[in-house]
């Protein structure tokens, strides 16, 4: 048997279903938002996390040159999965900021190493991972991640 809520977490507009009190499940607003774009996101970054990554940076090793850092994929589900439970606007918009500016600090740093590295297999892989991060940062709910502005949520 299930416990009994106390009176104090029920509202007038609660359903009462055969003598036990029934309290409405609220969902924060932003939860379904963030889900419908959640696998997007991911798939977008596949490419510039350390798996995808690794042939490249190895063929960049032999040549003697450093590679790029790939995306921490688990610290980046780390911070979606702080986006998810925010309890306000505020942590919310927090959060994204600290995700896009992370992945705008590594999209910057394999533009740099194009820039540094100007060889042509270097150039054809790091735009496409430039690429797939700008995409997935532009799917942040409710930011316009090329100028930082925020939109209704």
């Amino acid at each position: 048997m299930a416990p009994k809520r106390s009176p104090s977490n029920i509202d007038d507009d609660d359903a009462n279903e055969g003598g036990r009190e029934l309290k409405k499940q609220k969902t924060a607003p932003h939860r379904g938002k963030l889900d419908a774009v959640l696998q997007d996101f991911l798939d977008f970054l596949s490419p510039a996390t350390g798996g995808s990554l690794a042939d490249f940076n190895d063929d960049e090793k032999q040549q003697k040159r450093r590679g790029v850092v790939p995306i921490n994929i688990r610290r980046v589900q780390m911070e979606l999965g702080q986006l998810r439970v925010a309890k306000d606007i505020e942590s919310l918009d927090a959060g994204l900021v600290t995700l896009d500016t992370y992945l705008k600090g590594l999209q910057d740093e394999c533009a740099e190493y194009m820039v540094d590295t100007p060889k042509a297999h270097v150039k054809r892989t790091l735009d496409e991972v430039i690429w797939q991060v700008q995409a997935a940062r532009d799917l942040l709910p409710g930011m316009l991640s090329h100028c930082m502005d925020y939109c209704e949520i």
